[in-house]
């Protein structure tokens, strides 16, 4: 694989991804009308929240494939010592995701209609802890393995989509909406975390490498990330509880006679 790309000044990283997740804001305005009927109809909040999901989505993409690969190609790297050793490839999706989450936050705060805590919790400590590790060249593992959660936010998304497009009792929605509990429970929840978690329990190897205030950033972020996709998992598998009540309660009710 050709390297040059990754060996970007990181700072033209943070910039690039801005102005690249902002012009593909802008392209979904004009492409999302011609390739989806309904979006004509929309009101202004909810063509800004279309597109900003379409840039989330790719987002998504970008930063779980090229982690993945920093993950599984360099992970030898991070064997003996998970603090440390960062490699091309994690430095610039790393910065990549923090370029993403001052876009957002951005469009978040310009937009009412788009703010909610927990969206704006998770960007700032995504800012904190993901800069930290990218200026102190730091627990780039922890988190690498982090950027594997984007893995299901497409399900969110497309949960919205369907919702907006009122598809809602369509078979697609009913599979998406098992993915994305599924996606939450076993990844955000239980997979990532045991592996980040193990690695932040061996704390004292941890200071050999890293200053004392990096390493309880990195904690700090641990604690709030994991809260908020308990939480996020909590209210996804109560939806889910319900709507397979509802569902089996409508089947069993007789059918009316003629």
């Amino acid at each position: 694989m050709d390297d040059t790309l990754f060996q970007i000044e990181h700072y033209k990283v943070e910039l690039g991804a801005i102005v690249f997740y902002t012009a593909v804001y802008f392209l979904s305005r004009v492409l999302s009308p011609l390739l989806v009927k309904a979006y004509s109809s929309f009101d202004l909040a909810k063509k800004v929240e279309w597109d900003s999901r379409v840039v989330s989505n790719l987002n998504a993409a970008i930063v779980t494939l090229g982690s993945l690969y920093a993950v599984c190609f360099y992970s030898n790297d991070w064997t003996d010592n998970p603090y440390g050793a960062p490699n091309i490839y994690s430095k610039f999706f790393i910065s990549v995701i923090l370029g993403y989450f001052l876009y957002d936050l951005v469009l978040v705060l310009m937009y009412r209609d788009l703010w909610g805590f927990s969206t704006i919790a998770h960007h700032v400590i995504g800012l904190i802890t993901y800069g930290s590790g990218k200026f102190s060249g730091s627990c780039h593992y922890i988190l690498s393995v982090w950027l594997l959660t984007e893995a299901t936010t497409p399900f969110v998304n497309q949960r919205w989509f369907f919702d907006v497009l009122n598809k809602k009792s369509s078979t697609l929605y009913i599979f998406n909406g098992l993915a994305m509990a599924l996606g939450f429970l076993l990844i955000r929840t239980l997979v990532v975390p045991y592996y980040t978690i193990s690695a932040l329990f061996q704390y004292e190897l941890g200071l050999q490498y890293v200053r004392r205030s990096i390493l309880n950033t990195a904690i700090f972020g641990e604690i709030g990330i994991c809260s908020l996709n308990a939480y996020w998992t909590f209210l996804i598998w109560k939806g889910l509880i319900k709507a397979v009540k509802s569902m089996s309660a409508k089947s069993a009710k007789p059918a009316k006679q003629a």
